[in-house]
């Protein structure tokens, strides 16, 4: 067959052997076209997938109306936890919430002084209870206050209506919140949802990234919360990976990478101003996740 073809071709004429030639090109071009072009990669769109899976997390839960009481924290540690007024609770039920008998017996002294406690963050004021016990403990805490002391305690008067004395918001859990003017379950729930993925409030301004606080929403509520930055988490720059970076909502995967592999490269940061000085960030992005951020 193929020296058929070869005596026909030789008794074609010069335009239709020119005509087989580029045809055959025109077939082999093609197929080595096939076979290269996956080895040709375009340059890779940043990968957001697991970032927008958070944010995806997120936006379902909004439809939340309250965040649940925790179950039963600390197991491990034996500890058994019930809802309690530290105004009256005995000591035998300060044993159960395996309290150590140092702070036991300075909550005894406090109120044999006189001491009240009139919201739950006046737990803190007893020495020996770090923030570790007090987040332990702080949704079961239900302070009783006698009707004669709340209008002067507790409420105050403004506006014609009552609002409460200002709450720490990084401590505030969303039964705290919803007792605001201009929060309720939804948006309290929001808050506290948005501050778990923050790591904390570190300005009241934060509380505008929160779906459905507008502007005129923010300043009725601004001044009914304070921020205590001591209750930030951290991200530790020398020892974070790139899921730890992307998973902060002000932190895309590309900017992750970007901070990953200039570690890679230097060994470690020894300033955060590193960040700056080698473009790793955006100006705006650096400022607002500078506050979450430290070295070691």
């Amino acid at each position: 067959m193929f020296r058929k073809f070869l005596k026909d071709y030789f008794n074609f004429t010069r335009s239709q052997k020119n005509g087989i030639l580029v045809l055959l090109f025109l077939i082999v071009l093609i197929i080595i076209v096939r076979l290269a072009v996956p080895h040709f990669k375009k340059n890779r769109i940043p990968d957001f997938s697991e970032f927008q899976e958070e944010i995806k997390e997120f936006e379902k839960s909004l439809s939340d109306s309250n965040a649940a009481v925790p179950e039963k924290q600390t197991e491990d540690s034996g500890s058994e936890l019930f809802f309690f007024d530290p105004n009256t609770i005995s000591v035998d039920d300060m044993e159960r919430l395996d309290l150590s008998p140092f702070v036991i017996q300075n909550i005894v002294k406090y109120r044999e002084k006189g001491g009240k406690f009139k919201r739950k963050t006046d737990f803190m004021k007893i020495y020996g209870i770090d923030t570790a016990v007090y987040q332990r403990l702080e949704s079961y805490i239900q302070i009783k206050i006698p009707d004669e002391q709340i209008s002067e305690e507790v409420f105050v008067k403004a506006n014609n209506h009552v609002r409460f004395s200002p709450l720490p918001i990084n401590l505030s859990d969303s039964t705290d919140l919803i007792k605001i003017r201009g929060l309720g379950p939804v948006l309290s729930g929001r808050i506290v949802k948005y501050r778990k993925l923050l790591g904390g409030y570190a300005r009241k301004e934060q509380l505008l990234e929160v779906y459905g606080i507008t502007r005129e929403r923010f300043n009725e509520i601004k001044e009914e919360i304070y921020i205590d930055t001591a209750n930030i988490s951290f991200i530790y720059l020398n020892r974070a990976d790139e899921k730890t970076l992307s998973r902060h909502p002000y932190l895309n995967t590309y900017q992750a990478k970007a901070i990953i592999h200039y570690r890679e490269i230097n060994e470690r940061f020894y300033r955060i101003d590193e960040i700056a000085e080698n473009q790793l960030l955006p100006e705006d992005v650096l400022e607002k996740i500078r506050p979450y951020l430290t070295l070691d």
